[in-house]
């Protein structure tokens, strides 16, 4: 999901940053409970339109904050110069000048939360509680009707069924591994349209600030 040069993609480089240890190795190895409540839990398109509602109301948030208003623009602006071809020496050198405000805006966002990209040992629990540091990641997801731990649960869920699919898809994978549940899978092949549009506007709401759920 993560956009490297726009902080239009903070929700995406966010699920990047706290959630990198949802894939099935890692969280199997290291905790069983989660390793449980993953084998257990159900994706569902109802609760695939709340986490788009939350991410939603989560970048007009950070888009109505002026602590973040300025990097959401500049991401906004860099998106535009970046589609332009060709561009002129100006316009490149002002590309690397918003380069470096999205560049900071994460590195706050990643201090705020304790992560950093090779973060590779969290549970669901350190999950939510780096999504609840997030400004106004809390509040967001409560409009949606949803915690904390209902987003990383369903997270973890997600990147599991979608690695086992794409496995799937190409061939390579004969039989779904223990512990992933085959709904969840099948999930994933079937809902593949809606989940890649959520991904879309997740990565492109601070590019118009018009995204929506589906």
């Amino acid at each position: 999901m993560r956009q490297s040069v726009q902080i239009a993609a903070i929700c995406a480089a966010l699920l990047t940053m706290i959630a990198p240890a949802a894939q099935p190795g890692p969280l199997q190895a290291k905790t069983d409970p989660d390793t449980a409540e993953l084998a257990n839990y159900k994706l569902s398109a109802a609760t695939l339109k709340k986490i788009g509602t939350a991410m939603h109301a989560f970048v007009q948030a950070l888009q109505n904050d002026p602590k973040f208003k300025g990097a959401m623009a500049a991401g906004r602006e860099l998106e535009a110069l970046q589609s332009k071809d060709p561009r002129t020496p100006a316009e490149d050198r002002r590309i690397e000048e918003l380069q470096k405000q999205v560049d900071e805006a994460e590195k706050q966002m990643q201090a705020l939360t304790g992560s950093d990209n090779n973060d590779d040992s969290a549970t669901l629990s350190d999950m939510a509680r780096k999504l609840s540091a997030i400004p106004h990641m809390d509040e967001a997801l409560r409009s949606a009707g949803l915690t904390a731990h209902d987003f990383a649960l369903f997270e973890a869920s997600l990147l599991q069924a979608g690695m086992v699919a794409g496995f799937k898809k190409s061939g390579n994978l004969q039989q779904i591994p223990p512990g992933v549940p085959p709904e969840n899978v099948q999930f994933v092949l079937d809902h593949e349209a809606e989940i890649q549009q959520l991904q879309k506007e997740m990565s492109s709401f601070g590019g118009n600030g018009s995204g929506s759920a589906k």
